[in-house]
């Protein structure tokens, strides 16, 4: 029988930024009282975001407001992240509408009792579009964890940031199944527009960062934007090497721009296609946008 070494005083903290979140805020408070520390960094909310939190029957809440301009997530999340109080052990960074499933701070025990040098844990995720499950890129195991051990990580990249591993020590990563994140995605026009302009900043902070570059290209594609979708494009072409990476949509979305762009099929459009098809002979729909051309040629 596997006996489970506890110990005593573990402390996990939530951490949170927000802005004009108030049909979020009681589901949340709800979803992290099993926290020791919660940590709320509001951005400049103009709804009742401010009131529900200062308001709330909690006491285990740090309740922040400051305003960042520009934006970049990474700066937020660090900031939140300077406030955790010294005692906590690990950190979790569930947004205002996601939450980690019943019994994850059982299995954090479990896990840390089988593995105590610890770092960083990987997790199952589910991702809900609009209310209904969406088996896509967010589901199943996530490598963009959001569960590491404090003073181990800082956030990087503007946009779509992740964590960096800045200890001396070796990072040791443990996988799970049996912790669950459940993200309940809604569209907010708000949100889009500002994750476009942080995008489009950092590439003119750093037009070799294919990694905005990426985003940039993605959100000009879909808001349909043809002169952007094919700047960012071969922006992302130049900056990345052949085979790697996104190349493929890459290729697929300038096609799709000059199609927009010409009134229909021509042949940079095909080309396009049929580079798309040749970084990545899988993406099917390439294959189905070349050979639809190629019909109507």
């Amino acid at each position: 029988m596997l006996v489970v070494t506890v110990i005593v005083g573990r402390k996990y903290a939530a951490c949170v930024m927000c802005k004009n979140e108030e049909a979020n805020v009681p589901l949340w408070l709800e979803r992290t009282r099993d926290f020791d520390y919660r940590v709320v960094l509001d951005t400049g909310s103009t709804d009742a975001t401010i009131d529900l939190f200062l308001n709330a029957q909690v006491d285990n809440i740090t309740f922040l407001r400051k305003e960042f301009n520009p934006f970049k997530f990474d700066e937020v999340r660090n900031y939140v992240k300077q406030m955790v109080p010294h005692d906590t052990d690990w950190i979790f960074y569930p947004d205002m509408d996601e939450e980690y499933q019943a019994g994850w701070r059982q299995e954090m025990e479990n896990i840390l009792s089988l593995s105590p040098d610890a770092t960083r844990i990987l997790h199952k995720s589910i991702h809900y579009d609009h209310g209904v499950g969406d088996v896509g890129s967010e589901s199943g195991s996530s490598i963009d964890s959001k569960i590491f051990k404090r003073g181990h990580y800082r956030w990087v990249k503007p946009i779509h940031e992740y964590p960096e591993y800045m200890s001396s020590n070796d990072e040791i990563i443990v996988t799970t199944e049996r912790i669950v994140r459940h993200h309940y995605h809604v569209n907010r026009l708000e949100v889009e527009e500002l994750c476009y302009h942080i995008a489009r900043l950092a590439v003119e902070d750093d037009p070799t960062d294919s990694w905005c570059i990426w985003f940039a290209l993605r959100d000009a594609y879909k808001r349909g934007n043809v002169d952007d979708t094919i700047f960012y494009g071969e922006m992302y072409l130049e900056n990345t090497r052949p085979y790697t990476d996104f190349r493929s949509l890459a290729h697929m979305f300038i096609g799709q721009a000059l199609k927009r762009k010409f009134g229909g099929p021509n042949i940079k459009a095909r080309l396009s296609f049929l580079r798309s098809c040749a970084e990545n002979p899988n993406n099917k729909r390439a294959w189905e946008l070349y050979n639809d051309d190629d019909r109507k040629k």
